[in-house]
């Protein structure tokens, strides 16, 4: 039992290594250390990198946003002065007259020609097209559509985008810019943007309520011009 017990705790004893074999471990130790300190290095720097793209891309969705909102309210659905197209078609020519063949007697007679007018020629009367209804807008639309009309009487009455309130309306501040520096539709709609951010949401409920009016007012009309078209089609 005694021989036994010594034997066990003479194996117990840690191996010494060489001195070349645990400075080559304690080198690459300092080694491992200083690439994880270099990986943690890089990979802070690709979240930062990560995070300002991301908020690039938000900025860019808001913008895009704000101007198919912009263009859907304001891109007319034809252009103005532009020829409209008639719908009737063009009237087939009438078909050449041929003279009658009658048949000759045995004294020689000259064929009679037939006088037969002309076959009338049918026309089609164009459909007028009916106006568009105009689409109910959202509520920030309508917002949009308010405060541009101030920022444009706010700029300099020389400036091309200027555009007066009507008269009745008491005039905003005017801007202040740098010299040099020329506001662009793009920066008004910015702005625009920016002041809805930061409104009150008891400000936001009250354009969301007109949102609503506007919709039951086109659904309204619309459903007029739908009765109003079966009707015309039921009297033909």
């Amino acid at each position: 039992m005694s021989t036994n017990h010594l034997g066990n705790s003479a194996s117990s004893k840690p191996v010494d290594l060489p001195k070349s074999v645990e400075e080559s471990y304690r080198k690459k130790c300092i080694d491992l250390k200083a690439r994880i300190r270099e990986l943690e290095a890089s990979n802070n720097a690709r979240v930062s990198t990560i995070e300002r793209k991301r908020r690039a891309v938000q900025r860019a969705r808001m913008l895009r946003a704000v101007l198919m909102d912009y263009l859907e309210h304001h891109t007319p659905g034809r252009v103005e002065g532009s020829p409209e197209r008639s719908r009737s078609p063009s009237p087939t020519p009438p078909p050449r007259e041929k003279p009658l063949r009658i048949k000759q007697s045995k004294t020689i007679t000259n064929p009679v020609n037939s006088s037969s007018s002309a076959p009338k020629r049918r026309t089609m009367s164009s459909n007028s097209k009916q106006p568009r209804q105009p689409k109910p807008r959202p509520a920030y639309s309508i917002f949009s559509d308010e405060h541009l009309l101030i920022h444009r009487a706010r700029l300099p009455s020389n400036h091309k985008l200027y555009r007066p309130l009507s008269p009745g309306n008491e005039q905003p501040t005017p801007f202040e810019f740098p010299d040099g520096e020329d506001p662009t539709q793009a920066d008004l709609h910015r702005l625009v943007a920016a002041e809805w951010r930061n409104l009150d949401q008891a400000k936001k409920d009250e354009y969301s309520e007109r949102e609503k009016a506007e919709v039951a007012e086109w659904l309204a009309e619309k459903k007029e011009a739908e009765e109003a078209k079966k009707a015309a089609a039921a009297k033909k």
